[in-house]
């Protein structure tokens, strides 16, 4: 009989300990506000769910934000003393995530910090409405100065885009103080005339990653839109320039990662000032944009 009950007690003892090895080779949940818990295996964790395949055998899915407390498997170790048990924290893994988000954005050029770029786009302009009515297409550049942060671009942009008038007009030369005794006949010239943009602006736009080095966007800008013989002589020695204000929205795609090639349409809008008529005008530019900041 007592030979049994050494059996029976030693059987209970083993259970006992498999039950105690088992409970420390699982995870385990500790929740906010509660005081409930999960045990089971953690089989994927991102910076917002936990999936754990729990000790019923279900596998389940956890938002990061409700729990308190992570105990992980291997985090076991031990020392002279016996078991110690770490564990870590959900500030600690939310950290982590963030470093490794800050990882991936960056692999994919688009750094939280430091995405600096510098770029520069040739193309061609057709003045729009009235506008067009009197000047023929044109041509120009444009240099922008962009910073990146997750999917939005914030830039600052000049450009200069040069206009012919579709016909000559005549031109009568300043013939100076009139010689009433030899008076002259006023010299009248027939040319076309040079009128030029300039927009200054600033603006943002929105990034949609289609793969990684194909991304098009979409957005608006606005500034000043120097407008009249900017750059030109000035006919009969008097500049016509004007400051307006104008707006521009635009759809482009980039391709690429620390160097991006670039292809943008836009649509122009100016105001109407007192030399001039409001008018618009479209562009279509290519360029290139260099990423200069850490990556």
């Amino acid at each position: 009989m007592k030979t049994y009950l050494f059996i029976l007690l030693c059987l209970f003892a083993f259970a006992g300990a498999g039950r105690a090895q088992s409970e420390r080779n699982k995870d385990v949940l500790y929740f906010k506000g509660s005081s409930k818990t999960v045990k089971g295996i953690i089989l994927s964790r991102d910076s917002t769910h936990v999936k754990m395949e729990t000790e019923w055998g279900d596998i389940l899915s956890y938002q990061l934000k409700d729990i308190e407390q992570i105990v992980e498997r291997s985090t076991f170790s031990k020392d002279a003393k016996g078991d110690k048990q770490t564990q870590a924290s959900i500030g600690f893994i939310e950290q982590e995530n963030k470093k490794k988000s800050m990882q991936a954005a960056q692999s994919n050029g688009y750094s939280i910090l430091g995405n600096l770029n510098i770029g520069w786009s040739l193309g061609g302009a057709l003045p729009m409405g009235s506008f067009g009515d009197f000047f023929a297409f044109g041509v120009g550049s444009s240099l922008t100065v962009k910073q990146f942060y997750n999917n939005f671009g914030f830039h600052l942009s000049a450009g200069a885009y040069s206009f012919a008038s579709k016909e000559a007009i005549s031109i009568v030369q300043d013939i100076g103080n009139i010689d009433f005794d030899n008076p002259q006949e006023p010299k009248v010239t027939t040319e076309k005339i040079l009128f030029q943009v300039v927009p200054i602006t600033v603006g943002a736009d929105y990034h949609y990653q289609l793969i990684d080095i194909l991304r098009p966007y979409a957005g608006v800008e606005a500034g000043i839109y120097m407008i009249g013989d900017v750059f030109t002589k000035p006919l009969q020695g008097k500049s016509y320039v004007e400051n307006k204000m104008g707006y521009a929205a635009k759809v482009g795609i980039l391709l690429g990662n620390r160097t991006k090639f670039m292809i943008e349409g836009k649509y122009n809008r100016f105001a109407k000032g007192e030399l001039s008529e409001a008018g618009s005008f479209a562009t279509l530019n290519l360029g290139v944009l260099f990423q200069i900041g850490k990556k």
